[in-house]
């Protein structure tokens, strides 16, 4: 059965692998950094930089991933369906998008060591604007469509391990890699199509990592306790080579055609710190502070300003009652949580926060197999901002088990 599952959710994954937002901040940057996490993680407010599990893979905090069963191998397979509406004036745009959130694995090698891998999303980039430039000695304008497509994804490996009894160490090596396409295209004369075209392929690679710690002190009753964890990410250097192709169209005309190399291009140095407590074994509270160093890093493609940011997330999950049950109602796990995220970059000088709720659910099936489904809303450019976005978003996980590293026995 769970080989049926593991090639349902990857062929899910495959319809679902668009881009994730279609968003006219994503042209800044690298593209949008948007919550990417399992299901459950992002139900709760993307908490998670304290939250262990025997049965669930903790992609946060590399740390906390000291609770797995000995001889399995977890997997988590996850994808996101939004609809986004773009409101700037009198202006409104609505979109369906898809993508994948995370593709991942975890098992135990002893006692205290743990292992894990996935490839999630690190930034999309997905945009269509249209804005005027003047031409140079004049007070006439000329029309400049902008669009954008691709991002960057990355591919990590991590490692935990058990240093004491309620204390454990983690860590994580990831690879950043993806390319970004940038389309400008100029209309000067009357005509309807494009006068001049100019596309850019920027391509980026680069290593990164991030150290964690968890501390969970279990109460007499062991049926509740309460968890500490955090993470520090190093500042990411990203390498990248672009193609420049500038176009006239009005006599077909390639004027340039240039390769290049792309500098000051980096990942944030950050640091997050968790809470978590469980109340017999029945109500799950979670929050998370993270902070991301933004200040100082400028992009050559995009000349915004950036200032650091400040993420604030809280998570409630009502676990099942019963260890054992008759029909699948009686282990459904509800959560819910608030995320407020103040944003790291200025446009005419306001401030592009974002604030999303959620809630969702985590539906047990036969042979370890468990559904999660998650609901989110959220609004982007509270400030004031000229371009706001509201969005609705749906993620779905499947979280299973393989049993790979146990003797089988014949009688």
């Amino acid at each position: 059965m769970n080989k049926k599952i593991l090639t349902a959710s990857f062929l899910l994954i495959a319809f679902l692998y668009k881009s994730q937002s279609a968003s006219a901040y994503s042209y800044f940057g690298l593209g949008v950094m948007d919550n990417v996490d399992n299901t459950r993680n992002l139900s709760l407010g993307a908490t998670g930089l304290a939250l262990d599990s025997e049965s669930n893979i903790n992609f946060k905090n590399p740390a906390t991933n000291v609770a797995f069963i000995p001889g399995i191998v977890i997997f988590d397979v996850g994808g996101v369906i939004k609809y986004n509406t773009t409101t700037s004036g009198d202006n409104k745009d609505k979109r369906f998008l898809s993508n994948y959130n995370n593709l991942g694995m975890g098992f135990r090698i002893s006692p205290k060591v743990f292992f894990t891998a996935s490839l999630q999303p690190t930034s999309t980039s997905d945009y269509k604007i249209t804005t005027k430039a003047p031409i140079e000695g004049s007070s006439i304008e000329y029309p400049v469509y902008l669009e954008g497509s691709g991002g960057i994804a990355n591919v990590a490996l991590g490692a935990s391990y058990k240093v004491l009894k309620d204390f454990s160490l983690g860590l994580k090596v990831r690879n950043n890699f993806g390319s970004i396409t940038r389309t400008e295209n100029i209309a000067i004369g009357s005509s309807t199509l494009s006068d001049v075209k100019i596309m850019k392929n920027e391509y980026y690679t680069g290593f990164g990592s991030q150290i964690g710690f968890f501390y969970k002190k279990s109460f007499k009753d062991n049926l509740s306790s309460l968890s500490i964890g955090g993470t520090f990410d190093l500042k990411t250097k990203l390498t990248g080579t672009g193609t420049l192709k500038e176009t006239h169209n009005l006599d077909s005309e390639t004027v340039r055609d240039i390769k290049y190399t792309i500098g000051n291009t980096y990942l944030p140095q950050e640091y997050g710190i968790g809470v978590t407590y469980l109340h017999k074994n029945k109500l799950l509270f979670t929050a998370d502070f993270q902070n991301k160093n933004w200040e100082g890093i400028k992009y050559s493609s995009t000349y915004e300003k950036y200032y650091n940011q400040n993420i604030y997330a809280l998570g409630l999950e009502i676990l099942p009652q019963k260890r054992t049950y008759t029909s699948v109602s009686d282990g459904f796990s509800y959560r819910f949580g608030i995320n407020y995220d103040t944003g790291y970059y200025k446009i005419s000088s306001v401030k592009i926060d974002k604030i999303e709720a959620s809630a969702g659910l985590g539906i047990p099936f036969k042979n370890g197999f468990m559904l999660n489904l998650g609901y989110s809303y959220g609004i982007r450019g509270m400030s004031s901002a000229v371009i706001k976005e509201n969005y609705h978003s749906i993620n779905l996980s499947f979280n299973f088990v393989n049993r790979w590293f146990q003797k089988s026995y014949y009688q």
